[in-house]
This record gives structure tokens, sequence and C-alpha cells, in this order.
């Protein structure tokens, strides 16, 4: 569970560590109420003779074949596949872009259900790319990704210029070390009187978030866009945030280097659209 995060989340409390994830859960619960014409309890012969017992599948082998229309998976599951943000795909749903195969209410909640082989069909209707295949394009996507000023906050570039600041040989930060080089720039760029955030932000002054704070920041708004992409990998247990070993490989120095300069070129665009 811990190795996958399945059933795993950060906890709210401490960024180092995980929780039990209710909803995971809830999740499986509704789909066997989803699939429940599809349980059945029907008897079973248990032999002690061995070549009679041989004869037979293994209990743990037997599978249920589901058609198409009962293969489904959850909208948090849609959006991984799609390589978006989960909030994103939920508002396509909210606004009926994109319609569910099955809807299931619990109390206030609504969770939503798509079927796993529209999963091609979807990125097509919404103008998704498809997901690169070679390494030169997960490679390039990567860079444009790294390089978008496509920002609400000022978070991505800064967390990606403390990144390459520290980076080792083999493409790891020790996520407490980047913790301290985000939060200094915004020091830094406070004491000189160009703060990059304001109002609610919680770095409109970057001295009074604790270090978990700030941490769980990067980790639910930067980082979380990296980690749907598979362009980064982390491990909460080790402390350590690197970009996918496959990925590390095929950058080339001037392009690390080239990524570093665009994100000043961020900010300052973000300055600019912000008023700052």
């Amino acid at each position: 569970m811990v190795e996958h995060r399945l059933g795993l989340k950060t906890s709210s409390l401490n960024a180092q560590k995980l929780d039990i994830d209710p909803d995971y859960f809830v999740t499986f619960e509704t789909m066997r109420n989803l699939l429940v014409s599809r349980v059945r309890e029907t008897p079973q012969n248990y032999y002690t003779n061995t070549s009679a017992s041989d004869s037979d599948t293994p209990l743990d082998e037997q599978t249920i074949a589901l058609k198409p229309e009962e293969d489904l998976i959850s909208l948090n599951a849609l959006a991984y596949a799609l390589r978006v943000d989960p909030a994103r795909v939920r508002r396509w749903v909210e606004h009926e872009t994109l319609r569910p195969d099955r809807s299931q209410t619990s109390g206030e909640r609504t969770r939503s259900y798509f079927r796993r082989d529209r999963i091609k069909q979807i990125r097509r209707s919404l103008g998704l790319e498809n997901i690169p295949a070679s390494s030169d394009q997960w490679k390039q996507e990567f860079l444009d990704f790294a390089k978008s000023r496509n920002l609400t906050k000022s978070y991505k570039p800064v967390m990606l210029k403390a990144f390459f600041k520290l980076v080792d040989r083999e493409g790891k930060v020790k996520i407490d070390d980047l913790v301290k080089e985000f939060r200094d720039y915004y020091v830094q760029r406070a004491n000189a009187g160009q703060p990059l955030e304001r109002g609610a932000s919680p770095l409109s002054d970057p001295t009074k978030p604790s270090d978990t704070t700030i941490k769980r920041l990067i980790i639910t708004y930067p980082l979380e866009r990296f980690l749907i992409k598979n362009f980064m990998e982390y491990s909460s247990e080790e402390g350590v945030l690197r970009i996918a070993p496959q990925l590390w490989q095929e950058l080339r120095y001037y392009e690390v280097v080239d990524t570093f300069k665009s994100t000043d070129e961020q900010i300052s665009y973000y300055e600019d659209r912000h008023g700052n």
C-alpha cells in the first residue's frame, strides 16, 4: 500500500506521514453496490483427494468477467489516466462537459464513474494531448510544462527554481531542503519590498507558516501536477522528491539550465500579470 500509495493520503497534520484514505475504500464499497447484480454466492465443492482438486481452477484464480459497461473507474482514476488535475475533471462533470456513465449519491456527495473503454474517446473529445509515445516526446512535454506561464500562483516556478538549485546527480532533492529553499526565496522577496503573494495566500507573510504547512502547500499544488503527469516521483517515507528516472536520463545539462532560467521569466510574467 505504501509503495503504490493505495488507500493512503498525505496526513493533514504531518506531511511526512500517510493516513488511511477513507474515500479510497468508499469507492470500493460504492462499486460493490453498482455491481451487486454480478455478486453471487454459490456452493463450492471441497476435495481432500489431490487428483480431484488439481483438476479444478483454484478459487483464488477465479475471476468475474466484466462487460465493458460494467468496467468502471472513479473520477480520480480517470483524471490520472488523462493526466489532468482531478479538480478539472470535476468541473467538467459539474458543467456537463463530461458525462459520467454511473453516479452514486451518498448523503451530500455524488461520486462519478466512467467506463474504462471510454478513456481514449474522452481524451479526444476534450482535446487533450495523447500520452507521449517516445522518450523524446516525454522530455519535450516535461520541458513545455515546466516552462509554461499558465499560472494562478507563483508556486510552480519558485518550486522549480528551488528544485534545480538543489538537485543532485540522480535527479533527487530532499523535501525538507526544498521547503527551506522555497521559503527563503519568498522571504528574500518580502525583505526587498517585492512580495510575490498577497492577500489570503499563506506566503503573503512567508515567515509565519510552519515548515509542515509549506510542505503541504508544495505537495498539494505545484507538485501534484508533476506527479499526475508522471514527470516526478515523491516518497514521503524517504522524504525525497525526484524527477522520473527515465526522464532524468534524457535531460541534457543545457536543458536543465534553460528550464532553471525560465523560472525567472515565469515569475516576472506572474508579477506583471498580477500587478505586483
